[in-house]
């Protein structure tokens, strides 16, 4: 018994401090909420109450934010993998279920990912499609988009994007995937 009380009471000592929440910001420095969103909920498709996942993300020059639900790219099986890019105006948004569609941009695509914005307007998107595996670059313009490289190839023709992560855009306008 006082055996099992002492590796207890060790266990206790060396157990890890209860992980914080709390940001710790330097003088000067404040934070707020940028996108939140509520009533998301796994009976819609949704993992997790909050606004869908994203990972990528980019800003324009009027300071928009252009977000891209992509947690589907590496599972398996039957999943939808068509998703929407969303653009959030300057100062933020919440969204709902209710209101997610007013903050779509361009066409849903198959598992996107935000890669860059060139000129402060333009903003390029990646996708793949795992079934087909075959890769796009989107350039996105007044929520039109463009096919701008990839895509399916000529019957006997390797694809030229098979899954592209990314991209950017240098200083002169060039891109790079």
């Amino acid at each position: 018994m006082r055996r099992r009380l002492l590796l207890v009471a060790l266990l206790g000592v060396l157990a890890p401090a209860p992980v914080q929440g709390d940001v710790v910001l330097p003088a000067g420095f404040t934070a707020r909420i940028y996108v939140t969103g509520t009533g998301f909920d796994p009976g819609t498709g949704r993992a997790a109450p909050g606004i869908p996942s994203t990972s990528t993300l980019a800003f324009d020059d009027s300071g928009s934010l252009y977000l891209a639900r992509t947690g589907r790219r590496y599972m398996g099986g039957e999943v939808e993998d068509i998703w929407p890019i969303y653009r959030i105006p300057a100062g933020g948004a919440r969204l709902t279920p209710a209101r997610e569609r007013q903050y779509f941009y361009g066409p849903p695509l198959p598992n996107p990912q935000v890669a860059a914005v060139r000129g402060g307007r333009e903003l390029f998107v990646t996708t793949f499609d795992r079934d087909r595996r075959v890769g796009v670059l989107y350039r996105i313009l007044d929520g039109h988009a463009e096919l701008i490289a990839g895509g399916t190839p000529p019957p006997g023709e390797t694809p030229l994007l098979r899954q592209p992560e990314g991209a950017a855009a240098d200083a002169a306008g060039r891109l790079y995937v």
